[in-house]
C-alpha cells in the first residue's frame, strides 16, 4: 500500500467508503492495522525504481501482483 500518508490514510479512505454495499479489502502486510477490514496478505512490494514486467514476475506476493488476482478471481472489483 504505497501513496501519500500510506497507509494510515488508504485505511481511513476505505473505512469511510464502507457500506452495507461496498466491502472494501485491503492488500498488504500482517503487521498493517485495518481497523477491522478485511485483509489479504502481501508482504513485498513494487518500488518505483523496478521495472515493471521483471518485478511483477519476480515478486508474486507483492502487494500489486496479490490484488489483481483477487481482480481476476473475482473476489475483488
Amino acid at each position: 500500500m504505497g501513496g501519500d500518508r500510506a497507509p494510515d490514510e488508504i485505511v481511513a479512505g476505505a473505512l469511510e467508503a464502507a457500506s452495507p454495499q461496498i466491502t472494501p479489502v485491503l492488500v498488504g502486510p500482517e503487521s498493517l492495522d485495518t481497523a477491522g477490514l478485511d485483509l489479504v496478505e502481501a508482504p513485498t512490494t513494487i518500488a518505483m525504481d523496478e521495472k515493471p514486467g521483471e518485478a511483477v514476475r519476480a515478486k508474486r506476493d507483492s502487494s500489486l501482483v496479490v490484488a489483481c488476482r483477487l481482480v481476476r478471481e473475482g473476489r475483488a472489483d
